[in-house]
């Protein structure tokens, strides 16, 4: 896992952090983790602008023409065998 270095914090926040953890009974570095994992999660729209783009994509790989079978049905099948 990679490292991250943060500088430059005000007091009043590193007061606030060492109170979460106090009150979580877990380490400042734990809170902080927690916090930067809450505010780089993606909301719900952008999770459906990646479902958009990957149907957008997998729209223009379809060979014009040709029988095309729902993936459902691939990986049914695949595990029946």
């Amino acid at each position: 896992m990679a490292q991250l270095l943060i500088r430059q914090i005000d007091d009043a926040t590193i007061t606030r952090l060492e109170t979460l953890a106090r009150e979580r009974k877990t380490s400042v570095e734990a809170v902080a983790r927690a916090a930067i994992h809450q505010a780089t999660q993606l909301t719900v729209a952008e999770k459906l602008e990646i479902v958009r783009e990957m149907q957008d994509w997998s729209r223009g790989a379809r060979i014009p023409g040709a029988p095309q079978t729902p993936g459902v049905d691939l990986i049914r099948e695949g595990r029946d065998e």
